[in-house]
Formats: structure tokens, sequence, C-alpha cells
């Protein structure tokens, strides 16, 4: 009996979305330097090498890089104070007994405050301005870090493209003074004091001595 085969279904992973950092960057309205400072948190190793980030890391660091809204928090504050003294006015009044027209109510002393006593408003204030500060001088020290991170590693490029090329320069002139043993001496030439003329002549001189016949 045959066997049936079954359907072998593969499950394909979903593929993780991406982004450039300088996409990244231009979507966000900021500078490449404050993009990658907001992503060491998350990507300590490669934050200021890596050109591509995931979604999931974009929405990270835009979340980071969002300014808080202080105004809109003292705005909310201020609207309820005003509403909590209203109503505490209203409940007042309504609960005072009906007062003749000429008689007048004591004078109430305001409540003495405690010197140096911050009121709620003005102590949320402080904490964020200090809050800024600290978060300011966090990056001023991330800067001050990858400038620093730069500049070695710059710095070691120099020194090994520097080390690379003596290595280079001494083989060279060891081989350029090689040359120098190559050179044969030039030999000298000796002055040709014969001349071919006379010597023809005396010779044919002396030979016609010894032909000739004697008399």
């Amino acid at each position: 009996m045959a066997r049936t085969k079954k359907n072998q279904v593969t499950v394909q992973q979903p593929v993780e979305e991406t982004i450039l950092v300088i996409d990244a960057v231009a979507e966000l309205n900021t500078t490449e330097q404050s993009f990658r400072l907001a992503l060491a948190d998350i990507r300590p190793d490669d934050f200021d090498t890596c050109e591509v980030v995931t979604k999931l890391d974009f929405e990270v660091v835009a979340k980071t890089l969002q300014p808080k809204a202080l105004p809109a928090v003292e705005e909310q504050l201020e609207t309820e104070e005003r509403t909590e003294q209203g109503t505490e006015q209203t409940e007042e009044n309504t609960n005072l007994p009906a007062i003749p027209e000429q008689q007048q109510l004591p004078t109430q002393q305001p409540p003495q405050q405690q010197p140096n006593a911050l009121s709620l408003q003005e102590m949320l204030v402080k904490s964020a301005s200090e809050e800024i500060q600290l978060l300011d001088a966090i990056q001023q020290a991330k800067n001050q870090v990858i400038v620093n991170n730069y500049l070695a590693r710059k710095s070691e490029l120099t020194e090994a493209l520097n080390q690379d090329w003596q290595v280079n320069k001494a083989n060279h002139l060891g081989v350029l003074q090689q040359f120098s043993g190559m050179v044969r001496p030039k030999a000298e030439i000796s002055p040709d004091e014969v001349n071919v003329k006379d010597e023809i002549n005396t010779i044919l001189g002396e030979l016609s001595e010894l032909t000739s016949p004697s008399v």
C-alpha cells in the first residue's frame, strides 16, 4: 500500500525591517551625532559605526530624542491649582451662615510658609530643570568619548601606515644599495704609440735591403 506523503510547509521567518542611519536622521530632523549618542544605550558595541538600524531601534531612539513637554506640565498644574482654589472658595462660601451687611468678618491672616519651602509646581520645575542639566552633561560626556575614540583610531591608523612605510622604505633602500656592488670598474685604455705608416716603411725598407742583389 503506497504511503501518502505529507505536504511539508516551510515557515518563513518574518524579515525584520531596517532603516538607514542617514534616513533615520533625516526623518527625526536631528544630527547624526545626536542619533548615535541616543543609539549608544541600546547598541553600545557598534553605535558609532553601524549604517543600518532596525525599526525597533529607530522607535526607541525616536522616543529618547523627543523633547520633554515642560510648558504643558506647568500649564496643567496651574489649571489644577486654580480649579482647586475655586472649588475650595465655593465650598467655604456655601457653608458660611448668612451675615448681616453691616457685620464684617474678622480678617484672616494668610498661613505663613516656612522659609525656603517650595510649592509642588516649583519643586516639579526644579527637578525637571536639574534633570535636563544632568542629561545635557551626559550628552556632553558621550560627545567627548566619541571624539576621543575617533582621534585615537585615526592616530592608530596613521601610525600603522607610518610603520608600514618605514618597512617598505628600508626594503627599497636595501635594493638600491645593491646596485652599487653591481657596478664594474672601467678598463684603462692603453695609449696607441705605434705609427703604422712609419712601421710599414721601416719593415719594407729592411726587406728591400735584404732582397736587393749584391754588386
